[in-house]
């Protein structure tokens, strides 16, 4: 964490073993995950044939993004699961694990916060993206 007043580092957070073995399987998932859903079959083809011509990396982190909201809550996105949060409070204490509403999205993105609420940006049926706002709550 870093205070906002004095700019100085005042928790550090270590993550052993973080890089996790990636498979076939997983790289194939990954390299179609990031093809937008309004290409045709062609480029789609090409698009992935241009990921797997740069090559499959051995490992992966354990962690796509951390935000931090203004009640201090340090929001974690594993690699893999756009729609997935793990919640935990400026302690270290984990509060909850929470998923991305728009399961029909392509990519769901948690993308920040405005006051007590969630910002997500998503792909709406037709292709257009939106962004919708939620309020976070603590049960």
């Amino acid at each position: 964490m870093q205070s906002l007043a004095t700019g100085r580092t005042t928790t550090r957070w270590r993550v052993e073993n973080a890089l996790r073995e990636l498979t076939d399987a997983a790289w194939d998932s990954l390299n179609a995950s990031t093809v937008p859903n309004n290409v045709t079959g062609v480029q789609r083809q090409q698009r992935i044939a241009r990921l797997d011509a740069l090559g499959k990396p051995t490992s992966y982190p354990a962690f796509w993004l951390v935000l931090l909201d203004a009640q201090r809550r340090i929001w974690i996105n594993p690699y893999f699961d756009h729609q997935r949060w793990f919640v935990i409070d400026s302690g270290g204490a984990r509060l909850s694990m929470l998923r991305l509403p728009f399961a029909g999205s392509a990519r769901p993105q948690l993308a920040g916060f405005a006051g007590d609420r969630a910002v997500v940006r998503h792909v709406d049926a037709d292709g257009a993206p939106q962004l919708s706002i939620f309020a976070v709550e603590t049960r």
